[in-house]
């Protein structure tokens, strides 16, 4: 579920981005948006690499500074968002837990995803393809590692701690939930709200039970 030129959270403060960060972001986008587009017409594994270098007019060299693989370029997620994720998570305040911390970040997230144009074309393609499904999954995992490395690094954990990764993994599956539901019927559904929703079924199924 990536994001082009958003921001994670409404209070973050950025500095805004040189000219050659904002062209690198535009070639991204342009690439992703021609490679969603041939997959959606010819079939996910009927386009070529030349076509989508093609389609947003730069070279097959110029492509591989960016993706390695056509595949590659259809369900990425943006560097500057995951980026923004992590800071987010590390700068919450220090008197928060972890998980209200992360899901805090999470819900930031949202208003992100469900205002970009490249996602939705993401999405689209799911809809038809459903058999990509998995590819989706497998880089929204390397979200949720990055995710988990920033939990243990605010509370000073290793990389590997089972309590930071438990923590990432509920708050990418509340997401994909809350995403998935909302798609099904966007006008029924404030998708913050619905986020609100699903956290309080994980609670109801995971909180404390009595011995």
């Amino acid at each position: 579920m990536p994001g082009q030129g958003h921001r994670v959270t409404e209070t973050a403060t950025h500095a805004a981005p040189g000219l050659r960060a904002r062209k690198k972001a535009r070639t991204r986008r342009a690439l992703r948006s021609a490679a969603l587009a041939r997959a959606r017409a010819q079939g996910p594994d009927s386009f070529t690499l030349q076509e989508v270098c093609d389609d947003a007019e730069v070279s097959a060299r110029t492509f591989f500074n960016y993706y390695p693989s056509k595949e590659a370029v259809l369900f990425d997620w943006d560097e500057d968002m995951v980026a923004e994720l992590i800071a987010a998570v590390r700068n919450r305040p220090d008197e928060e837990d972890q998980a209200t911390a992360v899901l805090a970040v999470v819900k930031g997230l949202i208003s992100a995803l469900i205002t970009n144009p490249l996602w939705h074309e993401q999405i689209e393609l799911l809809r038809i393809y459903p058999q990509l499904a998995p590819r989706m999954a497998a880089v929204d995992w390397t979200v949720e590692d990055a995710l988990a490395r920033a939990v243990a690094d605010r509370g000073g954990r290793p990389h590997g701690d089972l309590e930071a990764r438990t923590t990432a993994a509920t708050a990418m599956a509340a997401l994909r939930v809350t995403i998935t539901t909302w798609l099904a019927d966007p006008n029924a559904h404030d998708p913050r709200a619905l986020f609100g929703r699903v956290l309080e079924h994980v609670r109801a199924l995971f909180g404390p039970r009595p011995e």
